[in-house]
């Protein structure tokens, strides 16, 4: 009946659970995409990357190190002389230097259209992304040798190194997972951050690049977190289906906290006095919350009537598995706003009215 339940959620949204929202987005054809990932799979490409970046002495841990610090206006007072970061001919300079030929592989498999990291849906909580931190952290050395490029007069190189860590957020945005979407919109605005920093320096001649990677955030639920709440709901229903008899609830909510999801004792507490019956009962309603969700997501409603949702997720009204599990989704919305905002800024800044 869960399983049943779980179909029909996919169907109201439009998602299956290997869906990849952001083929769509990056302008695949999809009646060709088994053709395309036969001849380039990013994901592929990517790992070969992050290994040989991996051995590549001093350059992943000097760019990480920087990258803080250059994130801030004038960074060069917050170091003592001969102590910035980006000097030329210092440790970060050579190592960045160095590796042109990787950082330029890596920006060329960026801009390849079709990336699929063969997430195992199929495991639910248990799924792992092993992908997602290298891919933050080459989207930052990108970044942080966009700003070197910029500051010794390599201007388009560096804005080209800078369209690579936006299109790297944008793979991100194809795992159809809530961490990955949110990785996505904190690389994007980490990128249009720099972007701003480097535009403070030096004019952009031709913004066509960068531009039409921030025109594909137009389009509804750019992140794909519609995928990631039928993801979440397909791994509910896994996950309590391994429990039967009458402690069910109480095995369930311990492999939740075993898996580090956060559990509130006061959300807990009924949940472990659930039998098998009581517990596929409160899965049902749960499953009502989550389809609702990916609604609103899919119609770009407000946030106001997410945040309604969620107070009545949190009120107890879809079970007590609900009021566990999906409290945070209000806050994914208001980073996705967030996030657009920061899109729509730079765009306007790459190409003022008028």
């Amino acid at each position: 009946m869960l399983a049943y339940a779980v179909t029909l959620l996919l169907m109201a949204t439009g998602n299956s659970i290997t869906e990849t929202p952001g083929d769509n987005a990056n302008g695949i054809d999809m009646d060709n995409v088994a053709q395309v990932q036969f001849e380039r799979n990013a994901a592929l490409a990517y790992w070969r990357i992050f290994r040989v970046g991996d051995k590549t002495d001093g350059l992943l841990d000097l760019a990480l190190d920087a990258f803080e610090s250059l994130r801030m206006e004038g960074h060069e007072a917050m170091h003592p002389p001969g102590a910035d970061p980006l000097r030329p001919g210092g440790p970060l300079d050579v190592a960045l230097e160095t590796a042109k030929p990787l950082l330029d592989e890596l920006q060329e498999i960026s801009a390849w259209p079709y990336c699929d990291f063969e997430n195992r849906h199929e495991h639910g909580y248990e799924m792992t992304l092993a992908h997602v931190q290298p891919m933050r952290d080459y989207a930052r050395v990108l970044m942080v040798d966009a700003r070197r490029l910029v500051e010794a007069g390599r201007v388009e190189e560096g804005f080209s190194r800078m369209a690579g860590a936006f299109r790297m957020a944008g793979h991100l945005t194809h795992d159809g997972a809530a961490i990955s979407a949110q990785l996505a919109m904190s690389t994007l605005r980490h990128a249009i951050e720099q972007t701003h920093l480097l535009l403070d320096r030096e004019k952009l001649a031709s913004p066509s690049e960068i531009m039409s990677i921030l025109t594909r955030y137009q389009q509804p639920d750019p992140f794909g977190f519609v995928a990631a709440i039928a993801l979440e709901a397909n791994a509910l229903v896994l996950l309590s289906s391994r429990f039967g008899g009458d402690d069910a609830g109480h095995a369930f909510v311990e492999a939740l906290q075993a898996m580090g999801v956060r559990v509130e004792p006061i959300r807990a507490e009924p949940l472990r006095a659930m039998d098998a019956m009581a517990l596929g009962a409160d899965i049902s309603r749960a499953l009502t919350a989550y389809e609702t969700l990916a609604k609103q997501w899919r119609t770009e409603a407000s946030h106001r009537q997410i945040e309604d949702t969620i107070l009545r997720v949190r009120s107890g009204e879809f079970g007590q598995s609900a009021a566990l599990v999906l409290s945070g989704f209000d806050q994914y919305r208001r980073n996705e706003a967030m996030t657009l905002q920061a899109v729509q800024a730079l765009r306007q800044r790459l190409n003022p009215p008028g």
